[in-house]
């Protein structure tokens, strides 16, 4: 009877209950509404016969599944589904149709090896492609040029090329009496650049050209690519110019990493050759790649490319920074070519377009004057030639600025004399120095010791002549007072300039407390560093330096004190070396 009510109680179900029994209880936030359905509602005939708006088709694409073994029964059946896989861009499919064939002991004809060559350059594959061509020949299978640009293809395409692959397909096609047409030449070119070997790939072009066939575009970019990626400048240059015979143009990407290989191996004339060739091309170069090489021919001997870019820098509308930079550029060029005449003419117009000489620029020509004393009289010499003519007419701002850095040429050469001669010199030209005059002599004179009392001389003069002190002549100063081992006067000068509302930089601040700190003046250290904590800036904490030679090596008898598991003999020791 128990097992009769089991069974029927399966076979008569019971009814629903509107909660769960208490061995399954479920909380109430957790039960489920029961829900009536209304009743059902019969569409009248006027309704039937009004017309409804059809139902939006939803396209429901169709996944393929994989081919079973059995679903190929011939090569011709399994070539179709190859063909329709490389249409869906699926050369895994291709891969796995060809194991399917070889499972089913299918005889691959040259169809077959044509498609799973397409699907290899697909994947960017480079050895399986080349173990196919022992298998063609076991198989007897002959090959044409379709099979044979595939596989070039394949190298071509691969993400890691193979010279000994060119080699092997190579010459599998002359094994087989093959003709590489124009494709097969292209595709040889672009397998050579992509295993890296630029100097066959050029040679191939070569090849090409004599065989008539003009080489593409993409071809050259693929070359232009490969030397630019080992900064190979006269190879880059050389297709570049081959580009241009042929009328092929440079992306714009191109010609920025032309220009940056350029600069980076500091090749001067490739990089006039390239811009000649931008120029015969009619491809024009923007104002921010012309800045670059204009600053890197600034700093050549060559005053006549650096003028050729001038003037096509600034007859092309450039901004007032790019023209500053032309013309800071062309004086740096003549001056380094101690072509000082032309320098200071160039410094004559580029006052009257109401440009003044930076301080990096003025640093160039003071280095360039400073490397013969004999240049420097000569410039003094036609300075005053200047002045005296009678059919030249000089800003005095403008001679003021020559004078200015023959000043200091003479003080960084150390010729104090003629500095300060130079500097008397400024009254019988009619001029009256300013800061920059004063900070000419300074450079030099505050560096060297024994001086200091010229130095506070230059300085009380700067006040009598009614101008400002800057940062720039506090910085001098206290440098001669440091020089000179003038500590506690040094430090008051910071006082001084912030009474005078001078905000002092971070590297004077800095130079005081090294100095402080390399003599060991704990007083004075500490004094610095607070000063510089009071002008906003993060103190720089050394520790003291010992002095020189004050190191003393422990005696001999410290080391033979310490516990050994030998016997030491003292006097044996103190006989050898460096004891």
């Amino acid at each position: 009877m128990k097992a009769a009510n089991r069974f029927s109680s399966r076979l008569n179900p019971l009814p629903r209950l509107s909660s769960p029994p208490m061995d399954f209880y479920v909380p109430e936030h957790e039960r489920i509404a029961v829900t009536t359905m209304p009743p059902a509602t019969h569409p009248t005939p006027a309704a039937l016969d009004t017309p409804r708006s059809p139902a939006p088709q939803i396209p429901v694409k169709k996944s393929k599944a994989r081919l079973a073994p059995s679903d190929l029964t011939t090569v011709e059946k399994a070539n179709y589904y190859m063909k329709e896989a490389l249409k869906d861009e699926t050369p895994g499919e291709v891969v796995h149709l060809w194991k399917l064939m070889k499972r089913n002991n299918l005889i691959p004809n040259r169809d077959s090896y044509k498609l799973l060559v397409r699907a290899f350059a697909m994947e960017g594959q480079a050895d399986e492609p080349l173990q196919l061509i022992n298998e063609m020949d076991e198989n007897n299978i002959q090959p044409d040029l379709d099979i044979y640009n595939g596989l070039l293809n394949c190298l071509a395409e691969a993400k890691q090329g193979s010279s000994f692959g060119i080699a092997s397909i190579l010459l599998y096609g002359v094994r087989h009496g093959l003709t590489p047409n124009a494709t097969s030449q292209h595709l040889l070119v672009l397998a050579y650049v992509n295993a890296g070997d630029f100097r066959r790939g050029w040679r191939q072009v070569e090849v090409m050209k004599e065989k008539g066939i003009q080489p593409s575009a993409e071809v050259f970019h693929a070359l232009l690519s490969s030397s630019m990626l080992r900064a190979l400048p006269r190879n880059t240059i050389q297709v570049v110019e081959e580009m241009v015979r042929l009328g092929i143009k440079l992306r714009k990407n191109d010609v920025q990493q032309v220009l940056d290989i350029c600069l980076r191996n500091e090749q001067l004339d490739d990089l006039q050759n390239f811009i000649k060739h931008m120029e015969a091309s009619n491809t024009p170069i923007s104002e921010k790649q012309l800045t670059p090489i204009l600053v890197f021919a600034g700093r050549r001997a060559n005053p006549e490319f650096t003028l050729q870019l001038k003037e096509k820098y600034v007859h092309a509308g450039c901004t007032r920074h790019a023209a500053h930079t032309a013309y800071e550029s062309l004086i740096r060029s003549q001056a380094n070519a101690i072509r000082f005449p032309e320098a200071f003419k160039t410094l004559a117009e580029m006052h009257k377009e109401g440009l003044r000489l930076r301080s990096h620029a003025s640093r160039a020509l003071v280095e360039a004057m400073s490397r013969d004393c004999r240049v420097i009289d000569d410039v003094y010499v036609h300075v005053e030639q200047l002045q005296s003519s009678e059919d030249v007419e000089v800003d005095p701002d403008v001679m003021r600025t020559y004078l200015n850095l023959i000043i200091e040429a003479c003080s960084q050469t150390q010729q104090f004399s003629k500095a300060f001669d130079t500097f008397a010199a400024l009254e019988s030209f009619g001029l009256k120095p300013d800061v920059q005059s004063f900070h000419a002599v300074l450079k030099g004179i505050c560096s060297v010791p024994g001086h200091l009392a010229a130095v506070t001389q230059v300085y009380d003069q700067l006040a009598k002549n009614d101008l400002r002190p800057t940062a720039e002549t506090f910085h001098h100063v206290i440098s001669a007072f440091l020089v000179n081992n003038e500590l506690q006067n040094g430090l008051e000068l910071l006082g001084v300039a912030r009474d005078l509302e001078v905000n002092v930089g971070y590297d004077t601040c800095a130079m005081i407390v090294r100095k402080m700190a390399r003599v060991q003046h704990t007083e004075l250290l500490e004094r610095a560093q607070q000063a510089m904590e009071s002008l906003g800036y993060r103190p720089e904490y050394f520790l003291p330096h010992p002095a020189p030679n004050s190191y003393q090596p422990p005696a001999l008898e410290s080391y033979l004190s310490r516990p050994r598991s030998m016997p030491v003999d003292l006097d044996t020791l103190r006989q050898r070396r460096p004891y």
